[in-house]
């Protein structure tokens, strides 16, 4: 039975390829039995291995049964051959050549379709690529949680890419809706007309051979929702491991995105691929880590306590200066997508909370201590009034109120009460409770800030008079 357990073994691990395509361990002992026909044993050894190999990926797991029987097994075969006679048959092959590249002498033979762009005509063109654009030739993994708007956000993005790119071939690979999904969705997101869907329902035990035509059908960009679902389905219709499916799938997305749609050079289509990916509990992607060593980019989805969403890429080789920026981004009417463009500004100045110099710091964390219930975004406009006001914070991280002047307290006592300019009353000054400001919003667009409401009137009454001198 030894010699069974060695033979099994070994062919299993090194024709894992071809065993794991079988939808079951008995079909794959009946070729197992027809390739060794003087080898005893029985049926139920042969599933036990076919299945830790195959169902529990026992020759990933160091320390399992089978990896270490396979590792004794390959360095005694590999000890026999090397004490054979002379006299053995040897197979001759060629010797291995070590090729190498130049990218100077590629470059000139590259055509420009590799390098082209796709745009949405939006900020998140920024955050793609440092040439501005969404770039062919790449395949990105956008990961997320339930609920954060991964399919809105890639299916609103091809139909962007459809209005400003109307000759280009492009598709959306639904695997986790139906037809009924689709229209329900339609619905309520019109620009979803602009795009063209697959629906993987349609092709079950023929998947493989379906995805194999549409990544290598010349389409510009592709749009797979999503990813592991995809995998599961390969698994459960064609036979294969969760391991195999994930390799295979990541192997079909780089022969589409190398132009693997044609041999002719002219006809080649370097293909643009956003896979979606579900997150796990734990926050990370689901999968291995194939997904990010065999991949151009990282483009994570996440929400915030407070209900914001924002994009950012974990990795990307197409714009590495901003990795780790954040592009914050709204699902309005119609679940139309938009972006905080300010916000966006101020990120790619400063990876942090917007933080200038130690004072700004200082003042930052002394918001944090009064207000640690509010947003980051609340805190940020309420140290940029104090800074406006120009008030400084005491030891213990409090506002110290700066005391009217005489000649100032004076001539707010004799100034009209109800005209502060522009028309404007004290009736109008309104507190700021997020940042516990007295604020005056002139029609011009000038803002008059201050601690109290009596420094706002004064402040506007002096700024009327110098206006009217």
């Amino acid at each position: 039975m030894a010699n069974a357990k060695q033979e099994i073994i070994c062919q299993l691990a090194e024709a894992t390829d071809f065993y794991g395509n079988f939808r079951n361990p008995e079909a794959a002992i009946a070729h197992f039995k027809e390739k060794n026909p003087t080898l005893e044993f029985k049926d139920g050894y042969f599933k036990h291995f076919w299945k830790k190999i195959f169902i529990e990926n026992a020759l990933e797991d160091e320390n399992s049964e089978v990896y270490q029987a396979y590792k004794m097994y390959s360095f005694k075969a590999q000890k026999k051959a090397a004490i054979a006679p002379v006299t053995s048959l040897i197979p001759v092959r060629e010797p291995l050549v070590i090729t190498t590249v130049n990218t100077g002498t590629m470059l000139q033979e590259i055509p420009e379709a590799m390098f082209k762009t796709f745009l949405t005509n939006t900020v998140i063109d920024e955050l793609h690529s440092e040439d501005g654009g969404a770039m062919a030739a790449c395949s990105v993994v956008v990961v997320g949680g339930p609920g954060v708007g991964k399919s809105t956000l890639m299916f609103w993005s091809a139909s962007r890419y459809r209005q400003n790119h109307p000759d280009a071939k492009i598709a959306v690979i639904s695997s986790e809706m139906e037809i009924e999904d689709l229209l329900y969705e339609a619905q309520r997101k019109p620009w979803m007309s602009e795009i063209e869907f697959i629906l993987t329902s349609e092709y079950q035990d023929t998947l493989k051979e379906a995805l194999t035509i549409i990544f290598l059908g010349g389409y510009d960009l592709i749009i797979l929702d999503s990813f592991a679902d995809i995998c599961d389905k390969l698994r459960d219709f064609c036979n294969m491991t969760t391991s195999a499916a994930e390799t295979w799938l990541l192997d079909l997305m780089k022969k589409a995105k190398g132009g693997g749609n044609s041999k002719v050079k002219e006809e080649k289509v370097y293909t643009l691929t956003f896979a979606i990916q579900q997150q796990t509990k734990s926050g990370s992607f689901a999968g291995s880590n194939k997904l990010k060593h065999n991949t151009t980019g990282m483009l994570e989805l996440r929400k915030e306590k407070n209900g914001d969403r924002y994009m950012v890429y974990t990795k990307n080789r197409r714009n590495g200066p901003l990795v780790g920026k954040r592009l914050f981004y709204y699902l309005g009417a119609n679940n139309q997508v938009s972006f905080d463009q300010e916000r966006w500004e101020r990120e790619k100045m400063d990876g942090t909370q917007d933080a200038i110099g130690q004072q700004q710091e200082a003042i930052d964390q002394a918001n944090l201590e009064q207000f640690d219930q509010l947003d980051a975004e609340a805190i940020q406009r309420a140290q940029a009034m104090l800074q406006q006001a120009e008030i400084t914070l005491d030891e213990q991280g409090n506002p110290v109120i700066p005391t009217i002047p005489q000649p100032a307290a004076q001539a707010a006592a004799e100034a009209p009460t109800d005209d502060l300019g522009q028309g404007m009353t004290e009736n109008d000054i309104y507190l700021d409770e997020v940042a516990n400001i007295y604020v005056l919003d002139y029609p011009d667009g000038t803002t008059v800030h201050g601690p109290t409401k009596e420094a706002v009137i004064t402040a506007a009454r002096e700024n009327r008079n110098s206006n009217r001198n």
